[in-house]
């Protein structure tokens, strides 16, 4: 009997593919493999975009396939030039170890914070930024490399029609109106297949996962008593009128801001003016006055960008919201603790939510979430007590060699602890019965959670 012939290697019976990724979180995304190409979805406002990733050396598929009635970009990979047209797709490459392969951003490198996509701009040569006007000039990535069938553009939804008009490779980078946190980062699995790097992501992901879920508040933290009320607010100068536009966050939107979903995690709540009935005026704004009032109904107030240029600068210090009982008590955050300005947490809060829910974990009613390791907070800064950029080696470290620039970025560990709060009364998971003290039990023993502690800070 003779032997079945084996599948040629540009088959859909040939799997050229060994690892894959999983989407289980992205609404907005998706992906599947078949033999020698991957289809890529993405749901965009002008309805959905498919993109196929053929491996290189193989055609593109004769027919489409079953359920595809058109294909928006044919895409030749691993891809080996990338433009990103909004720097909060930047740490989607760069955690893939991909950074040699940007050609092109699509913003003034001022508003970029990675040392090592700098690295690129300012000393190698290698990126080419749009420094004159801040958007993404399909002719100069072009220019750039960023043209062919092994080349792609990571387009922001604002970007998107210029790529396409420009006849360029597209994938639209849908990430920032995920529903979830989770959803928004898992968009590097998407990332990753244009590279065929789904093992890499597959293993950050999974990091990603786990650190969110150790800061979120757990059953085990039995001390709370009532949730903890941010007050959230960013403002900027009306270049009309002088005065100060004052933006407040609220929770009831299509897409959740994330800051909302950072709240719930971590067992707190985002103040609602509405519910206060605070309101607006026409254009949005608040006033000092109305902040002065809502103050009263919150425990914390973070402010969405530099404090110190608003109080100060801008003189807010002399309004009516100098009676605000946060800004005397110390209880104020703004986004400062990695940058000056804080783009680093425009840049970084979509691919690693895990570390702006640390941050909150750390200041919300931080004795209430024993499990998570206190290390230096990774953007929100106490405005009283910590200077500017105070973690910015930490977060943002020095990148001088291209070595550093091609390697991946790695992820801030922020540990879960090995022991937790037990409230008086109640006994912890494997721990003895509770004596009415309260108090620390261990899951190990209480020595190496004291250990592991201690390492992390030291670590970091």
């Amino acid at each position: 009997m003779a032997a079945a012939a084996a599948a040629a290697p540009c088959s859909p019976d040939t799997d050229l593919f060994t690892h894959k990724v999983t989407i289980e979180h992205s609404t907005l995304a998706s992906i599947s493999y078949h033999g020698y190409y991957k289809k890529v979805d993405v749901e965009t406002p002008s309805g959905k975009y498919t993109a196929l990733l053929v491996q290189e050396g193989c055609d593109a598929p004769e027919s489409l396939p079953a359920g595809v009635d058109f294909v928006n970009a044919t895409i030749t990979i691993p891809v080996t030039a990338v433009g990103v047209t909004d720097t909060s797709t930047l740490p989607f490459v760069e955690q893939l170890g991909e950074r040699p392969s940007i050609k092109a951003v699509g913003t003034s490198a001022a508003y970029i914070t990675s040392n090592c996509i700098h690295h690129q701009i300012d000393t190698e040569k290698t990126i080419v930024a749009m420094d004159e006007n801040w958007s993404y000039d399909t002719a100069a990535a072009k220019a750039a490399g960023v043209d062919g069938a092994s080349a792609v553009t990571l387009a922001g939804q604002y970007s998107a029609a210029a790529v396409v008009a420009a006849e360029m490779n597209m994938i639209p980078m849908q990430e920032p109106y995920e529903p979830t946190s989770l959803g928004s980062a898992e968009w590097m699995k998407i990332v990753s297949a244009l590279f065929n790097k789904e093992e890499a992501a597959t293993k950050t992901f999974a990091g990603t996962v786990n650190r969110l879920e150790c800061a979120e508040t757990k059953g085990i933290d039995k001390a709370k008593t009532a949730k903890s009320r941010i007050l959230w607010m960013s403002s900027y100068s009306d270049w009309q009128t002088g005065g100060e536009i004052i933006n407040v966050g609220k929770c009831a939107t299509n897409v959740s801001p994330y800051y909302c979903e950072y709240a719930e995690m971590t067992g707190a709540t985002i103040v609602n003016y509405t519910a206060l009935n605070i309101l607006p005026d026409a254009t949005g704004s608040h006033t000092a006055e109305q902040i002065n009032e809502l103050c009263k109904s919150a425990d914390y107030l973070f402010y969405q960008s530099d404090f110190d240029t608003m109080w100060t600068g801008r003189g807010l210090n002399a309004s009516a919201m100098k009676d605000c009982a946060l800004i005397a008590d110390g209880k104020v955050y703004d986004m400062q603790a990695a940058d000056v300005g804080g783009n680093a947490v425009f840049e970084r809060k979509l691919s690693e939510p895990d570390l702006m829910v640390g941050d909150f974990a750390n200041i919300v009613e931080s004795a209430m979430h024993p499990h998570v390791a206190k290390i230096p907070n990774a953007f929100l800064r106490n405005v009283m007590t910590e200077a500017v950029a105070h973690n910015a080696d930490k977060i943002n470290p020095a990148c001088t060699t291209d070595a550093e620039a091609a390697a991946a970025l790695p992820p801030i560990n922020r540990e879960c602890l090995l022991s937790y709060f037990v409230a008086a009364g109640e006994a912890g998971e494997g721990g003895e019965g509770g004596d009415g003290s309260g108090g620390m039990m261990p899951t190990a023993s209480a020595a190496v959670a004291a250990v592991l502690a201690f390492a992390v800070a030291a670590a970091l």
